[in-house]
């Protein structure tokens, strides 16, 4: 049986939104149950899939291999999702608009688009 790591690609997109979080300087203030960078990885991919209810990010997170994958297992519920965008709606906006444009750059910079879309 191959890792879970091996059933992703180099060009996935998924990959992308690991690193590019990873490289972020994100303040942490307090200590929620999920990192902050969890929750913003479920986020992102949601917006990549076109998916924005919580309770359905929530379902991704137990069969979306790409979501388990990214998360690297956890399982935050629907009103955790809900929460954390309730309660960030600015700075999530603000990511939002960087990581499109990180995207935009990456794929002006490489022959084979990163994602179709």
């Amino acid at each position: 049986m191959s890792s879970l790591e091996e059933s992703f690609d180099q060009e996935n997109p998924i990959r992308f939104i690991k690193t590019w979080i990873q490289n972020q300087d994100f303040k942490k203030e307090g200590r929620p149950s999920f990192e902050s960078s969890t929750l913003l990885k479920i986020y992102l991919y949601g917006n990549l899939i076109g998916l924005r209810s919580s309770r359905r990010l929530e379902s991704e997170c137990f069969r979306n291999i790409e979501l388990k994958w990214l998360t690297l297992g956890l399982r935050p519920n629907y009103h955790t999702i809900f929460d954390f965008r309730k309660d960030n709606p600015n700075a999530l906006q603000s990511v939002l608009k960087l990581f499109v444009l990180a995207l935009h750059r990456i794929s002006t910079q490489h022959t084979t688009p990163i994602m179709a879309m």
